[in-house]
């Protein structure tokens, strides 16, 4: 169901909606999370979903009358999925986690592309030896980013970065749908009294049968459709490529990791995700145009 907006919570900080002031290299270290703005990146999201439905074949957006996206408030638990509610309406669901986790990685990339340093790499080390199932998801700690990586430029990239993860995740879990992974009882575009809330009933019937939806198979094809999708949406897959490898590859290669992070149990395989997403993504921009590369693996330390 259409879930509220909810107000502010401590943990990574959304560029959009918080500047960090220039400093010099000698200045104090900066705080690695400030407060991310849940209404702002949700209103983000939302906007993703627009983009991706507008780049939908008539045919196959018939099919998804009345499909929105929901937000899990769990912040321990990153999920993305597609979903059917109890009215029996399309819902695309991601859980205020993951766009916590999502905000992380996009602060730490656009530091790294801008610094070359290298804090998407430790963050993925910090998630894949700390994380524990049932805990507030981890973010980077204080004194993780110092003042000088923390400018209105590194903002203003990290929004972007948001932008185009939100997209891409977005733009996977529709694929699910249009190609049949998903039937959702009765599509409707009426607004229901009840569509303000995601309940605890519908996220565990939408676990319960998210394990045929997310199937291997499905997941592969979703993830070459949706990537397709995202492109053509005009966002880059260099960010969400950040996200599979390194960042949820080391989350899947841990125990405690793939534990505490529902999403990898649901889609596996990073690796070959990323290559899946980023040849997909190749073929929508044609060719002669340049392609993002893929990480390896972090690591263990």
């Amino acid at each position: 169901m259409r879930a509220p907006l909810l107000a502010l919570l401590c943990g990574a900080t959304l560029a959009a909606v918080a500047r960090a002031p220039s400093a010099r290299a000698d200045a104090p270290a900066a705080p690695a999370a400030p407060t991310l703005s849940l209404q702002a990146a949700h209103a983000a999201t939302g906007d993703a979903m627009k983009v991706v439905l507008a780049k939908l074949p008539a045919q196959a957006l018939q099919k998804l009358t009345g499909v929105y996206v929901a937000f899990d408030p769990d912040p321990r638990a990153p999920l993305a999925i597609a979903a059917c509610d109890d009215d029996g309406d399309f819902v695309v669901v991601l859980s205020d986690a993951m766009l916590t986790l999502v905000d992380a990685v996009a602060r730490a990339k656009a530091t790294d592309d801008a610094l070359g340093s290298s804090k998407l790499d430790a963050y993925a080390r910090l998630l894949a030896k700390a994380q524990r199932p049932g805990e507030r998801l981890l973010t980077p700690p204080a004194g993780f980013y110092d003042a000088a990586q923390s400018t209105p430029e590194i903002s203003r990239a990290q929004a972007k970065q948001f932008r185009a993860i939100t997209t891409y995740l977005v733009a996977t879990e529709i694929a699910h749908m249009t190609a049949g992974d998903l039937v959702c009882a009765s599509p409707t575009a009426t607004h229901e009294r009840g569509d303000d809330e995601w309940t605890t009933k519908e996220r565990d019937a939408a676990l319960a049968a998210t394990r045929d939806v997310h199937e291997a198979r499905h997941v592969a094809t979703a993830d070459a459709r949706g990537a397709a999708l995202a492109t053509e949406a005009g966002e880059p897959e260099g960010p969400y490529i950040a996200l599979l490898m390194p960042l949820l590859a080391a989350v899947e290669a841990s125990a405690s990791g793939r534990a505490s992070v529902p999403y990898v149990e649901h889609h596996q395989n990073q690796a070959v995700r990323a290559q899946i997403v980023q040849t997909a993504a190749m073929r929508a921009r044609g060719p002669g145009k340049p392609q993002e590369t893929v990480r390896k693996a972090v690591p263990a330390r």
